[in-house]
């Protein structure tokens, strides 16, 4: 009788909220809404207004406490990042208290007899709930010791011992509720994979369109801030991919769009026979780094010079007195497109095989092509003068990746075959291959694609029915998530098991040689 009772009688949830913004407190509201509805009390710990909350949810078992115990970044403007002074704050704030603010919080949690420690994503609360002897959980898509990394790299080294302290906050609470767009976020054990967390619709589609006058034909361009925030705020000269998904991604399907800047086509079922997985590679996905950068200056180049070579050709073809009837596969229309060329995916690679690839260097010094195209017109990258920039690869990759990416989505609704499969797996090794070329892969990235390669070619899969057909670096490269293609069936769950198990063998292999050579390398 008294078990039933215990199981029946509401839980108390201490839910903790970081200090950056109001975009976590609106998370946490809806969290906090569907445990209320369930019956349960929830004390949130905010320096967030009351009306954030109280707006959203009337109850008596919402209970709020105010108080900061992090501070996220400090922001000069919307786009712009105060790196040292975010680390001196978080010094400030969460630091030098410390032993206080721990002592505080064991003591408020047994007064309200918390049953368990939800953060999102406050470090020190899962340091708390532990000498509480309390239970927590993370909900997040990112974690202050990701963050704060890049903060220590780039303006404050001295304050490193933050982001470990950090870590090992985060290490205390049970598991990780992961939202979607997460960054990698070793210091957590588990995690559990959850759609994204939104707050209810207060209008409809409909309404929102009749009260602004707009009729439902007409189309709606919604401006999007997060590819400033990744070149300006970040520092990372991409695109905003990730973003749109986020945004406009629907479970089981691939959203198509076309990134210039970003123009959404629509979405793209996933056949029910075909399955992705994505494989985590132990190896910190950046597109920050110079890298990335570089191949992006390398693309802006070649797409400099590609521009050149077709005005010059055009004006050659005048000069002369050619006229279009004479210019079969130079035709002045092709030419004058491709002489005001926006984007190198705009360029067909039968055309870029045909007139360009011969005119562009494997390589070029940064000072060799300022001297001659004075620009390379990329309002978010900076070319170094006395640097050599890989100029061939980065040009062909976007130029025959969109011709990539348009069959893959034409195989996607062509009729069920292995030869689909097998097409769209080869499609997917592609695009690795090129990113590697143009220098962004890594060696984990390339044994996972490896391994599959190996467990779609091995006895075992010729003897029986294929499952696995392909896989490919994903995002910026440089490390991160390798995505793999097959057949939606167990024995391919079960491939994909043991890829990472091999992976996870390799890789202490590896980590085993190299710590014998480096002990080795101490005796001499």
């Amino acid at each position: 009788m008294g078990e039933e009772h215990q199981i029946k009688r509401p839980l108390i949830f201490a839910y903790y909220v970081t200090g950056h913004g109001f975009g976590h407190a609106t998370r946490v509201v809806e969290v906090a809404r569907h445990l209320i509805l369930a019956g349960h009390d929830v004390h949130v710990v905010t320096g967030a207004p009351d009306y954030v909350f109280t707006t959203e949810i009337e109850s008596p078992r919402l209970f709020l406490r105010k108080v900061l115990l992090d501070c996220g970044a400090v922001q000069a403007d919307a786009l712009t990042v105060d790196r040292l002074a975010s680390l001196e704050k978080y010094s400030e704030t969460a630091v030098v208290p410390r032993d206080t603010i721990l002592a505080t919080e064991v003591k408020w949690l047994k007064s309200i007899k918390a049953d368990l420690v939800v953060s999102d994503v406050v470090p020190v609360a899962c340091r708390a709930a532990a000498d509480a002897g309390i239970r927590s959980v993370c909900v997040t898509n990112f974690s202050w010791d990701f963050i704060y990394a890049e903060y220590v790299m780039a303006a404050g080294h001295h304050h490193r011992s933050i982001v470990w302290q950090i870590a090992e906050d985060y290490s205390h609470c049970e598991f990780l509720i992961r939202l979607p767009g997460y960054c990698p976020m070793p210091a957590f054990r588990d995690a559990i994979d959850v759609p994204l967390v939104v707050r209810r619709l207060h209008k409809s589609r409909d309404e929102v369109r009749r009260e602004l006058g707009i009729a439902d034909d007409v189309k709606i361009v919604i401006l999007n801030f997060g590819g400033q925030v990744e070149n300006h705020v970040v520092g990372a000269p991409c695109g905003v991919m990730d973003q749109m998904t986020s945004a406009c991604g629907e479970a089981n399907k691939l959203l198509a769009m076309v990134c210039q800047p970003a123009e959404v086509l629509g979405l793209v079922d996933i056949p029910s026979h075909v399955r992705f997985w994505g494989i985590d590679s132990g190896i910190r996905h950046s597109v920050g780094g110079a890298d990335y950068g570089s191949v992006r200056i390398g693309a802006f180049m070649g797409r400099k010079i590609i521009k050149s070579v077709a005005s010059d050709l055009l004006s050659e073809s005048c000069a002369n007195g050619v006229t279009s009837d004479d210019l079969e596969e130079d035709g002045v229309e092709l030419l004058e497109k491709e002489a005001a060329l926006d984007y190198l995916c705009n360029l067909s690679p039968h055309r870029y095989e045909a007139l360009y690839v011969k005119r562009l260097p494997e390589t070029l010094l940064g000072e060799t092509f300022l001297e001659k195209y004075d620009d390379h017109n990329d309002p978010v990258t900076v070319i170094d003068k006395k640097r050599n920039y890989g100029l061939r690869a980065a040009t062909r990759h976007p130029i025959y990746e969109n011709f990539r990416v348009k069959a893959f989505k034409a195989l996607l609704t062509s009729a069920t075959s292995d030869d689909q499969l097998t097409a769209l797996g080869e499609l997917m090794y592609q695009c690795h291959y090129s990113y590697s070329a143009c220098g962004l892969g890594s060696d984990g990235t390339d044994r996972l694609v490896q391994l599959v390669q190996e467990m779609q070619h091995g006895k075992s899969s010729r003897s029986a029915e294929g499952t696995l057909y392909g896989a490919k670096i994903t995002g910026g490269g440089s490390g991160g998530t390798v995505c793999v293609v097959g057949r939606n069936c167990l024995r391919s769950s079960e491939q994909i098991l043991q890829g990472q198990a091999n992976l996870a063998i390799s890789e202490f292999v590896a980590g085993y040689n190299r710590s014998k050579i480096d002990v080795l390398g101490s005796k001499d």
